[in-house]
């Protein structure tokens, strides 16, 4: 179904192809990306959309299904698999799966640290079913003590986003700030006692923990953020790692579930890293008020224009997962698709992208 390639250079050696997400009808943000040596698939997952999506639960299940046969058949053919966090739109977790991620290069979020309680065990169940049933060993073969150390709060980083003045809500910011860091801490203390999972390397089936590092390739280069925040500093859904990939002085920018982004310093740091395809998943307006606050949507809309505004080599952003959600999301972040426009790059979700018909119109259609 999906087979559409944009091709970022005349003599660029990378081809990228959108495989699923939300606009399509099924949760998921999914791409592959080819280099002349390698076949790499990022977070490979699916999951139905939210039982609040106003389409016919018959249509929300076969939008999973194709989506599920498409990640399965593209995953076999990788030979690079990047899971930048344990959410189920993000990997299969599933045991009647985990073969296809034999005789892989998996690059996956770090499971021992920055990460919340439900991805920890996510992680280890995914791990549990990878080595009992394709290394035929326990994983209890690779549990290692856990590693005591300060671990650094990022948040203390981000000189942008905390010196922002927010009027009214700066005092409940600062309350949930103070809040924040008591969970962080205690996560912290979660990491320093419960046993580790060490990577895997075993013949053609590798495991490695990916969290601020670079991994070369022939003629390219994976370059892997520091944790980011799913959302607004010390949100309790977790951290991810960002993706970008780097060939022929050509870059692709994966945002992973940072929302929009929310947090300022986010927006900068993908400036600096100046990609030419921006792979940006939008803020969860479905959300709006109830689990995501007006405050932060509107910090979503300005980080947008700004990475617009002061970007150098930006050409394409494909604007999707979170946000497509939401069957008013045009109406919402009308004013990223203007400033696209008036800066003269071409913004698209997946389905727009692909030419294909998007679920959220279907759904209108259907109301």
């Amino acid at each position: 179904m999906l087979s559409v390639r944009y091709d970022i250079g005349e003599e660029t050696k990378m081809k990228l192809i959108p495989i699923w997400s939300d606009s399509l009808g099924a949760k998921s943000f999914s791409f592959y990306i080819e280099t002349d040596k390698h076949r790499i698939f990022i977070d490979p997952g699916v999951a139905i959309m939210q039982s609040s999506y106003p389409a016919d639960k018959d249509l929300l299940a076969k939008w999973y299904d194709e989506a599920y046969k498409k990640i399965r058949k593209y995953l076999s053919y990788s030979d690079i698999v990047i899971i930048t966090h344990y959410h189920y739109d993000h990997y299969l977790p599933d045991r009647r799966d985990i073969r296809l991620y034999e005789n892989k290069r998996l690059l996956v979020k770090d499971p021992n640290k920055y990460i919340n309680d439900s991805q920890w065990k996510r992680s280890r169940e995914f791990l549990q079913y990878y080595v009992e049933d394709i290394l035929n060993k326990k994983l209890e073969d690779y549990t290692i003590k856990p590693e005591k150390k300060e671990y650094h709060d990022y948040v203390e980083d981000y000189r942008i986003a905390l010196s922002k003045d927010f009027g009214d809500y700066n005092e409940r910011r600062s309350e949930l700030l103070k809040k924040g860091r008591k969970w962080f801490l205690d996560r912290v203390k979660h990491w320093s006692e419960e046993p580790w999972i060490k990577e895997i390397n075993s013949g053609e089936n590798i495991i490695e923990y990916i969290d601020g590092k670079t991994i070369y390739l022939d003629h390219a280069k994976i370059m892997f953020s520091e944790p980011l925040y799913h959302g607004i500093e010390y949100s309790k859904t977790g951290w991810v790692i960002a993706v970008t990939i780097e060939c022929d002085n050509e870059k692709i920018l994966f945002s992973s579930d940072i929302q929009g982004p929310t947090i300022e310093d986010y927006a900068k740091w993908i400036i600096d890293r100046d990609p030419n395809i921006l792979l940006l998943d939008g803020p969860p307006t479905y959300l709006i008020p109830y689990m995501f606050n007006l405050i932060n949507f509107k910090r979503t809309i300005e980080n947008i224009k700004l990475i617009i505004r002061e970007s150098k080599n930006l050409k394409l952003i494909i604007y999707d997962h979170h946000l497509t959600r939401d069957l008013k999301f045009k109406e919402r972040a009308a004013e990223v698709y203007r400033y696209a426009r008036e800066y003269n790059i071409k913004i698209f979700d997946v389905a727009n992208y692909l030419g294909f018909k998007p679920a959220y119109e279907i759904a209108k259609e259907k109301k």
